[in-house]
């Protein structure tokens, strides 16, 4: 594996201080210049940390990539979750529209419903990182609990759903100039949006709506909550958008697909627990339950059949996996399982507490 390297930004700002250590231990008088100097690089690094979409730390995944924009894809996201009353729901009403999403999950809601994280990669969708706490104030970490709210998340996912993780997505997109290291020592990349609806802050659906399709173009990614979303007239908005948004993507010939991650990191047999069937989303990998589910432009068969959607397919029996950079397929270039249940080893029905998140954050 290579070895991290800064980008040009981070490298620059770091021999900026260092510059100005040797400054202040040449000509100690002039410390309120180096001073005043360091003070701006901090206000500039502030600054990008709070800028979800922004590259100067490292690669960040914005946009799907060219190919799924010419197919007139769109990236669907969901944070937070999985919720025990959301999720399932949400989930149905992808079904009814033949659309996936990425679900990004907080590691410690799929510790406790390990099963509900399984059903999300049965039915097709991905399943990816968003720290193990959700912690509002992750951008002010360390690299030591920075690295505990990732890794420990991996695990649980990897555990839960059958495949580690190669998407992270921190509370509300905010990170600081450690972050990118530690992603890339866990085999992760970056991932924000170009659209966001605020719906862990707005209660009128009508105003999500259009935040979201203002402006829309093929390419662009989504992004709302399964967790954490705020209540509408009784009921959770985000289910109050997304029947009314998968519409209207329809309506313009636009298909949801999961965020393109790249690299998968599958135990063998495949991705998830399930049997006798299998599922491909864009640039994913799951395991079904008795028959198969495709991609929005995709087909299937039945029972080990050969199932197909954007870019990617799956044929017969046996495992594939792929390594940070890699490729998706095995020996038999199959993502089916045989005979396991639908539901993770060790799995439970007890339901978590909701996330201290007084600012209504993402």
């Amino acid at each position: 594996m290579r070895p991290y390297r800064p980008t040009p930004f981070l490298a620059g700002a770091a021999a900026l201080h260092a510059a100005g250590a040797v400054a202040l231990a040449v000509a100690p008088r002039h410390w309120p210049a180096v001073a005043g100097t360091l003070f701006a690089s901090h206000v500039v690094l502030a600054g990008v940390s709070l800028w979800p979409q922004s590259r100067f730390f490292g690669p960040n995944r914005s946009r799907l990539s060219e190919d799924g924009a010419r197919r007139g894809e769109v990236g669907l996201t969901f944070d937070d979750g999985p919720d025990p009353e959301v999720t399932p729901r949400v989930l149905d009403l992808l079904d009814g529209a033949s659309a996936k999403a990425t679900f990004f999950c907080i590691g410690r809601r799929v510790e406790a419903r390990p099963d509900l994280a399984a059903e999300i990669v049965r039915r097709g969708h991905r399943i990816e990182n968003h720290t193990w706490s959700h912690p509002n104030t992750f951008a002010w970490y360390l690299p030591p609990a920075q690295r505990r709210e990732v890794l420990r998340t991996q695990e649980a996912i990897e555990r839960a759903a059958g495949r580690a993780p190669s998407l992270f997505r921190p509370p509300a997109g905010f990170r600081n100039p450690f972050t990118e290291r530690e992603l890339f020592h866990a085999g992760l990349t970056l991932a924000s949006w170009t659209r966001r609806g605020f719906d862990t802050v707005v209660r009128e659906p009508q105003e999500i709506l259009r935040r979201l399709l203002k402006g829309l173009s093929a390419g662009d990614v989504l992004l709302l909550h399964d967790g954490s979303a705020v209540t509408g007239g009784g009921n959770p908005v985000v289910l109050e958008v997304l029947p009314r948004l998968l519409e209207e993507l329809q309506a313009r010939g636009l298909a949801a697909v999961p965020m393109d991650g790249g690299c998968n990191t599958t135990g063998s047999g495949g991705s998830a627990p399930g049997s006798s069937g299998s599922t491909t989303g864009s640039g994913g990998n799951t395991t079904g339950s008795g028959g198969s589910t495709t991609s929005p432009g995709g087909s299937g068969a039945g029972p080990g059949g050969r199932i197909s959607g954007p870019g990617a397919s799956a044929t017969g029996s046996g495992g594939s996996g792929a390594r940070p950079g890699g490729s998706t397929t095995g020996s038999s270039g199959s993502t089916t399982g045989s005979g396991s249940s639908t539901k993770a080893p060790g799995s439970s029905t007890r339901e978590l507490g909701g996330i201290w998140n007084p600012a209504g954050l993402p």
